[in-house]
């Protein structure tokens, strides 16, 4: 759960310099290496204790795993009782538990992702679309809209980021320049290569350091 983030930002202070610093202002595992806007988008949860926060974003993650679970199954044409089963499955299965006992915030860029997509015709739908990219490994769901030659919600996703940057970086009081890089010198500092996965696979491919891929991927 990326609350400590929110939590830091809410005092105008950097969360990504605290956790390059050592700060005990981080707790826990909830290292800032995702996109400004993620950070001011959960300033709420920010600005409540920690143990509450948590039990709010655990109850929204179960709202949105059953709207999400409901509107595929409506996609699917399923009856209600393959929509109950659809839910109950998402709800059951393992990367959902996991990331609601972790706090991950997946189920949500999942949903902002849905949204994105159904909406991708307006432009608006780039609002949604830039809280997918604060998330790197959802990132390339971006290239399916270039694709599709529909580039209006992909350059409004992109103006949304760079407008939250701007604005955290004059919060916070850091250079444009170092809020950008500040990010990915975070991932460079903690993520680490995975086990079957597209960046491990290019890693292994192009024999450059995992944190180079990583750079070179999301930037």
């Amino acid at each position: 759960l990326q609350w400590s983030a929110a939590h830091v930002l809410l005092r105008g202070d950097n969360p990504y310099v605290a956790y390059l610093n050592d700060s005990h202002d981080i707790i826990l595992t909830q290292v800032p290496n995702y996109l400004h806007l993620l950070y001011f988008v959960l300033t709420p949860l920010g600005a409540l204790p920690f143990a509450t926060a948590a039990l709010v974003w655990c109850a929204l993650n179960i709202a949105l795993g059953i709207g999400l679970g409901v509107y595929y199954s409506r996609l699917a044409n399923l009856r209600w009782f393959g929509t109950v089963l659809l839910v109950s499955a998402l709800l059951c299965s393992t990367p959902f538990r996991l990331g609601l006992s972790n706090g991950q915030h997946a189920v949500f860029v999942l949903a902002c992702a849905t949204a994105a997509f159904v909406a991708s015709s307006r432009p608006w739908a780039g609002a949604p679309l830039a809280l997918v990219l604060t998330k790197y490994s959802f990132a390339p769901l971006a290239l399916v809209l270039l694709l599709k030659r529909q580039w209006k919600p992909v350059v409004v996703a992109s103006g949304v980021l760079i407008g939250a940057a701007i604005v955290f970086s004059v919060i916070t009081e850091t250079s444009l320049v170092a809020a950008v890089s500040q990010p990915f010198a975070v991932s460079k500092k903690t993520v680490g290569p995975g086990a079957a996965d597209f960046m491990t696979a290019l890693v292994l491919v192009s024999g450059l350091d995992h944190s180079d891929v990583l750079v070179i991927v999301t930037g």
